[in-house]
């Protein structure tokens, strides 16, 4: 798959994803062989998790998503962004170079962030993106953010998000402090969970520009085809920000993790797309 120079700024990268579905004949499974045949990617081995998860993002309609975050709780969000924190600034990108760095968000609430970022790969191993644990309740304390360098950058940048989410939903709805909450579980099913999609919520619209996705169709009321897919999967990929961008082709990635990406990636795109619609921002 090419993409050309996106108009956000981000330039375009080859990505390659490898997919084999010699085993699977379900309808879906021949839609997403055939997305995979019009994108030319070849075809190898991949376990049926990640493509399963794949799957269940193409045909999930996230305009009935039962935990979608109401309007007014994505114009929060935005209000966010665009007055308290700049995730694409120098210092939240600490951990491209640093394992431990503090940061604070002092027009919202001042409390300091302390983000420990390194790579593990024993026991759960890239399962866990990362977590968070709220213990500013404490006297003197502060909010701790774990970061698992193992994956790709575009991924932890999605991890930094997601548990930053998590710091404002503690600190606005007044959750349990001193609880740890990691990034877990499949994006799809995250559609039915309040808190969880919020923080995705977060995510897509950190990754995402408003006026870019402007321009991009709402989603079909019928079921798309493979080539309508292509396009989709296409525009997922080519207009995300640069530092949310992964780059499907690196040999090194598993072709598993591959699969995982590429279905994060969709997810934030359908789901930037719906709160646009949905909340006009």
């Amino acid at each position: 798959m090419h993409a050309s120079p996106t108009k956000n700024g981000a330039p375009g990268v080859r990505r390659e994803i490898v997919i084999d579905f010699s085993n699977d004949r379900s309808s879906n499974t021949e839609t997403v062989r055939e997305v995979v045949g019009d994108l030319d990617l070849p075809q190898s081995r991949v376990s049926e998790g990640p493509l399963a998860e794949l799957k269940d993002i193409m045909n999930a309609d996230y305009r009935t998503a039962p935990a979608l975050p109401a309007p007014e709780t994505v114009r929060f969000l935005v209000h966010i962004l665009s007055t308290s924190v700049n995730l694409r600034s120098p210092d939240w990108k600490k951990w491209r170079c640093h394992q431990d760095f503090r940061v604070r968000m002092p027009d919202f609430d001042g409390y300091e962030i302390s983000v420990h970022a390194a790579p593990y790969t024993r026991g759960t191993g890239r399962s866990l993106w990362g977590f968070s644990s709220d213990m500013r309740r404490k006297p003197g304390g502060y909010f701790l953010m774990f970061l698992n360098t193992a994956h790709e950058p575009g991924a932890i940048a999605a991890t930094v998000a997601h548990e930053l989410g998590h710091y404002i939903h503690q600190s606005t709805f007044s959750d349990t402090g001193l609880s740890v909450s990691d990034l877990s579980g499949t994006f799809a099913a995250h559609l039915s969970d309040e808190a969880e999609l919020f923080y995705d919520s977060l995510v897509a619209l950190s990754a995402y520009n408003s006026a870019t996705m402007q321009k991009v169709r709402p989603q079909r009321n019928t079921s798309p085809d493979a080539k309508t897919w292509s396009a989709e999967i296409t525009q997922a990929c080519d207009l995300i920000y640069r530092d949310f961008r992964i780059d499907f082709s690196r040999r090194r990635v598993s072709l598993g993790w591959r699969v995982r990406y590429l279905a994060a990636t969709l997810h934030s795109f359908k789901l930037r797309r719906v709160l646009l619609e949905t909340a006009g921002v």
